[in-house]
């Protein structure tokens, strides 16, 4: 009598539990980084305790291109850092804009220029608490398996 196989009853509903949730999981995270894109908003993790007390370190800000005509005092903008040693980019809050419409934002006890002569400025519509960590951990993951495989070829 030849040996019969005979699929275990229990592992398949476990295998497609555990397939599920991992397409759920890659779903969710490349939605998570194409949305925003394609609603026309860029991305910025709060690294520094600048804006403590309104956003959070480590809280993820997602902004939007405005005129700089529209812009007030207590809005949170985003931009690049100054250095051009630095590609980081920065969220902080408005404390003043001059009469020739210079953006001053606070740097601890001192007011620091915003570098810009643009029509334009982002500026944050929302911000999710703590979702930078994990925005962060998958996009240096993502960068460091594509510099891993661009450097096999």
């Amino acid at each position: 009598m030849p040996l019969e196989l005979v699929p275990c009853p229990h592992r398949a509903p476990a295998l497609r539990v555990v397939r599920r949730t991992l397409v759920g999981a890659v779903v969710v995270v490349v939605l998570a980084f194409a949305l925003p894109t394609a609603a026309g908003l860029s991305r910025t993790t709060v690294s520094d305790d600048s804006l403590s007390g309104t956003v959070e370190r480590g809280s993820v800000v997602f902004a939007r291109q405005r005129p700089v005509a529209d812009l007030k005092v207590g809005d949170i903008i985003t931009f690049g850092a100054s250095s051009p040693y630095d590609d980081r980019r920065l969220a902080r809050q408005i404390a003043a804009i001059d009469e020739a419409g210079v953006i001053w934002v606070s740097e601890g006890e001192d007011l620091v220029a915003v570098p810009s002569d643009a029509p334009m400025q982002a500026r944050a519509v929302v911000d999710i608490p703590y979702a930078g960590y994990a925005y962060d951990a998958v996009a240096d993951g993502a960068r460091s398996a594509w510099h891993s495989v661009s450097s096999l070829g």
